[in-house]
């Protein structure tokens, strides 16, 4: 009853202003409040209709081609092409990312609420793969040897690794002995966390992904797997093995439900083999 006396009321003379102050305050909140925002989508020919929910909303969309048979290289140019954006947040995902195995079931809404605050406290990036933690134990074949080597010896005289450790004040070797972290290369990073690199860094960092030979996507030399525990430690420092944390502790919790998937699928099934 009460309901239906608030709809009659609604929009007419005399309207209660408290039900006028409820209507535009429901107004602002569904419109326009991911303007603070880009979204970068690496994708191969996946449908994109469902990001108009984050375009509706007020997000900036950019798409961009899966390079290198994943995301690392797309996302990196985005840095580099953004990184004098006045947006506070950037969203990085899949082509498929609400269907993904790897991403949470409400993956949407836990982007509508980012709260650029909590996620600059906690030192400016968040996974958004929350449910899938791995260590150096579910790494496949040579992979968490390799990861060592090419941070210790390959790619040690890169610029971007020469920064990384310099900054972060670590080791120069075995550092990466033992990693952990979420996987699968999703996240939401702060422009703080962003700018705190020079541009050289992501160049240099891009250089080194663009050199690498195109290999098979489920292979364990592939670049990708190095990437996805990489982007924690190039934004937040040691340790790295990254600390467990959950949507909370990056978004305003009104109306965002933690629901994760139960993974049983292998990390390598994490985006289709490069497209023909």
């Amino acid at each position: 009853e009460l309901k239906k006396q608030i709809r009659a009321m609604d929009g007419q003379p005399g309207e209660n202003p408290v039900f006028s102050q409820i209507r535009s305050a429901n107004a602002v909140e569904m419109h326009g409040v991911l303007n603070d925002m880009d979204v970068t989508v690496a994708r191969y020919h996946e449908d994109k209709s469902w990001t108009q929910t984050l375009k509706q909303e007020g997000a900036s969309i950019e798409f961009r081609p899966s390079e290198g048979s994943a995301e690392q290289i797309a996302f990196v140019k985005a840095f580099i092409a953004n990184y004098d954006s006045k947006r506070n947040v950037s969203v990085y995902l899949h082509g498929g990312s609400p269907h993904d195995w790897h991403s949470p079931r409400n993956i949407l809404d836990i982007i509508k609420a980012v709260n650029s605050d909590k996620l600059l406290r906690m030192g400016g990036y968040a996974s958004l793969n929350l449910g899938n933690y791995m260590t150096q134990n579910a790494g496949i074949g040579a992979q968490s040897a390799l990861f060592n080597y090419r941070m210790d010896c390959l790619w040690k005289d890169d610029k971007w690794v020469r920064m990384l450790k310099s900054r972060w004040h670590l080791q120069d070797e075995g550092t990466f002995d033992h990693w952990g972290g979420y996987c699968c290369g999703q996240f939401v990073l702060h422009r703080n966390a962003l700018q705190a690199w020079p541009k050289e860094f992501y160049q240099s960092l891009l250089e080194r992904l663009e050199s690498m030979p195109d290999v098979d996507h489920n292979s364990y030399i592939h670049v990708a797997r190095d990437m996805e525990y990489l982007w924690h430690v190039i934004f937040t420092g040691k340790p790295v093995i990254e600390r467990h944390y959950t949507q909370f502790n990056f978004t305003s919790s009104f109306g965002v439900h933690q629901h994760h998937r139960q993974v049983q699928g292998p990390r390598h099934e994490r985006m289709p083999t490069k497209a023909a």
